[in-house]
């Protein structure tokens, strides 16, 4: 008697998605945790199916979650290198702040204020955060420092100098790792404002009196704190008004001009 053919067992649809998981385990393993995610599920489930039954599909799938598993060790071993050795040109270095001062920046015809962070010539090459500390522990801006820089810049939005005030501030330089480089307490006595000038256009053309066309107001802030100023009011014998308008800020050391239309 002949013996009869053992039948092949068909390929199971659990078996094609763990295929599917392994092949994108190995598209994807380089990119950082593809391999894990996807590779190491399918290459135990491709064992447990080798084991149960062999065959080529659950071989493809134990050699494609190998590759991805593999791509995947292989790029983070790259990246903890490269981390720790990126990092370790911060730790141990010793950085002074000398000074730190609000100043002002021009960008298309409008100022805004900066905190410029002077820092010793004991700086060198790291990347590193700088951070700025309100009284109250908020931190309230924060900038860069790239390589060789002796200077960092940090910009203030215009909702946290609002909340400005005279006090101790501090600064933190942090590195990747946050660890804490420099820190440094410096003390703000606050804004102050004063008029220097208003410069009024009248319209005297009008057989019904004298219109005030234009006003231009200048205003100084001798302070060494920002400052922003969101209204104004004109009053001129009996007639009074008040302008408000979006924020206008006021860096230190500096005067700005304020104008109203009639």
């Amino acid at each position: 008697m002949r013996r009869k053919a053992k039948r092949k067992e068909k390929v199971s649809i659990i078996e094609i998605f763990v295929l599917l998981l392994s092949i994108i385990s190995l598209l994807i393993g380089w990119m950082g945790y593809g391999g894990i995610l996807f590779g190491l599920p399918a290459l135990l489930l491709g064992f447990i199916y080798y084991r149960k039954k062999g065959g080529l599909i659950s071989l493809l799938t134990i050699i494609f979650g190998c590759i991805g598993l593999a791509e995947t060790i292989v790029m983070l071993m790259f990246i903890s290198m490269f981390t720790s050795i990126f990092d370790r040109e911060v730790v141990g270095e010793k950085i002074d702040i000398i000074s730190a001062k609000f100043t002002a920046r021009e960008y298309l015809g409008e100022y805004s204020s900066v905190l410029v962070v002077n820092l010793s010539e004991s700086y060198t090459r790291s990347f590193a955060d700088i951070f700025l500390y309100d009284p109250n522990g908020n931190v309230v801006a924060s900038g860069d420092l790239f390589y060789n820089d002796k200077s960092g810049e940090l910009k203030l939005r215009t909702e946290n100098i609002c909340d400005l005030n005279a006090g101790k501030y501090t600064i933190i330089i942090k590195s990747p790792l946050e660890e804490i480089l420099a820190k440094k307490s410096v003390y703000f006595s606050g804004h102050r404002l004063e008029i220097e000038d208003i410069d009024l256009s009248l319209d005297t053309s009008s057989e019904y009196g004298i219109y005030v066309k234009r006003v231009i107001v200048k205003i100084k802030n001798s302070g060494d704190l920002p400052a922003v100023i969101s209204g104004v009011r004109i009053k001129i014998g009996k007639y009074e008004d008040y302008k408000r308008f979006y924020s206008e800020e006021a860096p230190p050391k500096k005067t700005i001009e304020i104008k109203f239309e009639y």
